[in-house]
């Protein structure tokens, strides 16, 4: 008896540590990615200091005259700020959408684009920029992304929603809108071929402060809402069945987190075009550092992907001086060794 008090209270001072930890861990990573907010804003061609980028924040939000210039002001709150935001919100919302991805799927290599929402949202901007213009690839992208992931739950559906055809339904889903985007880009002219391209390898370069607000109140919907699913996808981990032995809706629990998913995916790629890698790397860098609960995986993932989607956007408009480079590239330069190593380190727990 008491042997077995001993362990007791060594466990709990021993998840008691842990959660100090992990809370200590994201306190560092909030600090961190203020400070890295602020450098991404001061930083560029045009250099802002820490003073000015004060300054312009209470004329923005007071309306009241800071004494800043009309053009520095204007780069500041106009192009900077909501550039450095929509990099913060969409990483984060990638990032906790990856997570819940891999959770209900228990596929540590899906992310929120399995499911064909790149290919369907690249064939919707391909088909707006080749036959409807510019104006309607935000609408035609979303809707395709929309319809992709309708079309595959309907597939799904008929297999019982199992992880597996969830993910050959995404696989031949994405496969029919390549194939259409593939198209479009055959009959494009050259300029419009450089649009479709450009849009492909995604840019935060003509973000506004609408879409901001816009993709704002998406995720905050969204994320609250899969938060809540965090015990349900431990559940998950350990297998359908016995999910099913505990009370858990394993079927419903899918198709709500795909379907929330899906909604803050296209919504996000629809303005920001294709971003790879963040919402497949930011869950495992989250969870080789603050472990499997997916109660503190989804907050330590989205810090995560802010920094590594915010650090890759400062990079692509700064590293070649007047030249941008998409920041499609920079992530996928980022994301591709995680994924390496993800490959690696299952070869060696299974000895293949």
């Amino acid at each position: 008896m008491y042997i077995r008090k001993s362990e007791n209270t060594g466990y709990a001072e021993a998840l008691r540590r842990r959660r100090f930890l992990n809370y200590l861990y994201l306190l560092l990573l909030s600090v961190f990615l203020i400070l890295l907010a602020v450098l991404s804003v001061g930083i560029g061609v045009v250099e802002i200091s820490v003073k000015d980028i004060a300054a312009a924040l209470k004329e923005g939000i007071t309306g009241k005259s800071s004494g800043l210039s009309s053009g520095h002001f204007a780069i500041i709150w106009d192009i900077r700020i909501p550039r450095v935001l929509m990099a913060l919100v969409s990483g984060a919302a990638l990032s906790a959408g990856g997570v819940g991805m891999q959770g209900v799927l228990r596929n540590p290599l899906v992310s929120p684009y399995t499911l064909g929402i790149s290919s369907a949202a690249a064939f919707g901007a391909s088909l707006a920029i080749v036959f409807a213009g510019e104006n309607a690839v935000i609408p035609l992208a979303f809707f395709s992304s929309l319809t992709a992931v309708a079309f595959v739950l309907f597939l799904a559906s008929r297999k019982g929603m199992r992880s597996e055809s969830l993910i050959l339904a995404g696989i031949a889903v994405m496969y029919v809108f390549s194939s259409g985007a593939s198209l479009l880009q055959y009959i494009a002219t050259k300029d419009q071929l450089a649009q479709i391209v450009f849009w492909l390898m995604g840019s935060l370069t003509s973000t506004t402060w609408k879409q901001v607000l816009i993709v704002s109140a998406v995720f905050l919907f969204v994320y609250p809402a899969i938060y809540r699913l965090s015990w349900h996808l431990n559940i998950l981990s350990s297998g359908h069945d016995s999910a099913k032995s505990l009370g858990t809706n394993s079927e419903l629990i899918i198709f709500v987190m795909i379907v929330l998913v899906t909604l803050m995916t296209a919504v996000i790629v629809s303005f920001t075009g294709v971003i790879g890698f963040v919402g497949l790397a930011a869950p495992h860098i989250a969870r080789l550092i603050f472990g499997t609960d997916h109660r503190i995986l989804f907050p330590s993932a989205a810090f995560t992907g802010s920094i590594i989607l915010l650090f890759s956007d400062t990079l692509s408009r700064t590293i070649l001086g007047n030249t941008e480079i998409p920041i499609g590239i920079i992530t996928s330069l980022i994301g591709v060794p995680f994924l390496i190593s993800i490959l690696l380190r299952k070869q060696k727990q299974t000895g293949i």
